[in-house]
């Protein structure tokens, strides 16, 4: 009996053919020219052949004019090598279909692109016209084109909106959150009528605990309510922004009616409150329905990733509208710098000494340095993206521009001065005109 393997088919192989010898020969110039002719008269053919091959092209030829004409393409008559309204009228059609279709037309003709046959080229004229075409579709007085995918301007002394891309799409806007936190802390300061630079809140433990950018904020501290503001925005930390949400929505807690019978028989000592920042954030809705802030939601006090913190480039202008008519904001976020002591224990020395150390904060807002801006606040998460919100002012000329989701975070100082020259444009230009007409 045999092995499995021999009843399979055997394997042939193809029997190698032998390498033939190559001869090198160099032909004469006379044999050449000869056998040049001989292959040219032997693809020829005869007479007959030649005849009922041309007979051939005439038919291909008729079929081609045929699809061209089904097609809208121009053929070339036959008597001229190179017709030039042939070209005019195929340049006009070929540029017409290349700028429906948004792509590039040559606007002029470089040397080595001579008159050829089979070659395109645009003619003066027709060009002159493409031109004219684009300018009148395009405004020479546009916007800058920017990377931020949203952006706003409006007039400080007006209040209304100038101009805006994509400004009502709802997205996500990072640290200017803490314009808000601010503001709601300034307007219950002054309802509590306190002195925010001689009150004083401690650090929890879930301030420090936030992440992201930071004031160096440690569990323990003790630091007045006037620092806790700088510390919001100047460093945009996101430690003393939880701080102050924290330390005002047990204040929120406490003046709850619901709330004040059981504070009442629990005593002052009860502080015990399971989550007080969700009543400082209720607080901060609250007034952005009173600035009609409609496609705003504030769901962190920080700024943080949030699918549910969202708000608009027009809405945040008229924020940090607001923002700034409070003097204390105004003032705190047109500092570059700013210093104080925080002390660990209590009660809280204001010197330098055992358990105390100096803290010093640089604003994050590199536009202060250049004449003219006063404000207002930066933001970038991964989330959101680079963002900013500045305040500018030249003589009447007073504007604050929100960009948000630019490319990188060294685009947005770029493009709020581009936005800041073509605003600034457009103003002195309508003052131009109205003094000649008065």
């Amino acid at each position: 009996m045999l092995p499995p393997l021999a009843n399979k088919p055997p394997l042939y192989k193809r029997a190698a053919t032998p390498k033939r010898e190559q001869k090198i020969i160099t032909p004469s110039r006379q044999e050449k020219y000869v056998r040049c002719s001989s292959i040219r008269s032997d693809s020829l053919g005869s007479k007959d052949e030649r005849d009922s091959s041309f007979s051939d092209t005439k038919s291909r030829t008729s079929t081609h004019k045929s699809v061209v004409r089904q097609t809208g393409q121009l053929t070339p008559s036959k008597d001229k090598a190179i017709d030039p309204s042939f070209i005019n009228l195929t340049n006009e059609v070929s540029t017409k279909r290349k700028i429906n279709l948004g792509l590039p037309v040559a606007v002029g003709i470089l040397p080595s692109q001579a008159i050829l046959p089979g070659r395109r080229i645009v003619s003066s004229r027709s060009t002159r016209s493409i031109i004219q075409r684009q300018r009148s579709n395009v405004s020479s007085d546009g916007p800058p084109k920017i990377t931020a995918k949203s952006w706003a301007i409006l007039d400080v002394n007006t209040g209304t909106l100038l101009h805006g891309k994509k400004e009502t799409i709802q997205r996500e806007f990072a640290s200017i959150t803490k314009v808000m936190t601010c503001l709601v802390s300034c307007r219950l300061i002054r309802e509590m009528e306190i002195d925010p630079s001689d009150t004083f809140v401690q650090v929890c433990e879930a301030a420090t605990k936030c992440g992201g950018t930071t004031a160096n904020l440690v569990e323990g501290d003790f630091l007045s309510i006037w620092d806790l503001l700088h510390g919001a925005l100047l460093p945009s930390g996101n430690d003393a922004a939880w701080t102050l949400a924290e330390n005002f929505g047990i204040y929120l807690f406490y003046n709850r009616d619901k709330f004040k019978g059981i504070v009442n028989e629990l005593g002052e000592d009860y502080l015990q409150i399971a989550n007080p920042v969700q009543y400082f954030l209720e607080e901060m809705n609250i007034l952005a329905a009173q600035m009609k802030l409609t496609n705003t939601c504030f769901a962190s006090p920080t700024g943080l990733s949030n699918i549910r913190n969202k708000s608009t480039a027009s809405d945040l202008t008229k924020l940090c509208l607001n923002a700034l008519q409070d003097p204390w904001i105004s003032q705190i976020v047109a500092c570059q710098s700013y210093e104080c002591i925080v002390s660990n224990r209590y009660p809280p020395c204001r010197e330098l000494d055992y358990g105390s150390r100096r803290l010093a904060w640089e604003n994050t807002n590199k536009l202060l340095s250049k004449e003219g801006y006063y404000g207002v606040k930066t933001g970038i998460t991964p989330n959101a993206g680079p963002c900013l919100s500045s305040a500018f002012k030249q003589g009447d000329f007073n504007i604050i521009i929100v960009i948000l989701n630019s490319l990188t975070a060294d685009a947005r100082w770029g493009e709020i001065q581009a936005l800041v020259d073509w605003a600034l444009k457009k103003h002195n230009s309508k003052l131009d005109e109205a003094n000649s007409l008065g």
